[in-house]
């Protein structure tokens, strides 16, 4: 699964939806190593497949990418409490950054799944800087 930076930013492009979240998660992983494959992923937030998994790998590329905000914020409510989990944690990773997802996470805080409701806590923590 070691592909080049270069072959995943193509399969993020790719006309099968596994094969860009695939990629999503593999440039996800190399973190600020993968800093060339921003912009597709930015272009990627528009699929609709692959645009939250595109979502979290821009932030844990650069914490600072706020066009991820609104895609994560929309997998808070997402059915599968792994999404919720994930957007949780990015929006986290953001810190004060993130405050427009307040709201959204505060209606978390009664998670049914333990690791989504961990996750939303942490998160209202770090962006209301407590």
């Amino acid at each position: 699964a070691n592909s080049s930076l270069s072959a995943l930013i193509d399969k993020l492009k790719d006309k099968e939806e596994s094969i860009q979240v695939e990629a999503a998660k593999e440039i996800g992983s190399r973190g600020s190593h993968a800093k060339r494959a921003e912009s597709a992923l930015i272009d990627a937030l528009k699929e609709k497949e692959v645009r939250f998994y595109a979502a979290i790998a821009l932030v844990k590329i650069n914490s600072n990418a706020t066009e991820s905000i609104p895609v994560l914020i929309e997998g808070l409510n997402h059915k599968n409490g792994r999404v919720r989990y994930l957007g949780a944690t990015g929006l986290g990773k953001m810190g004060k950054k993130a405050k427009e997802a307040i709201p959204a996470l505060s209606k978390l805080i009664q998670d049914p799944d333990p690791e989504a409701r961990s996750a939303v806590l942490l998160a209202l923590k770090i962006i209301q800087g407590h």
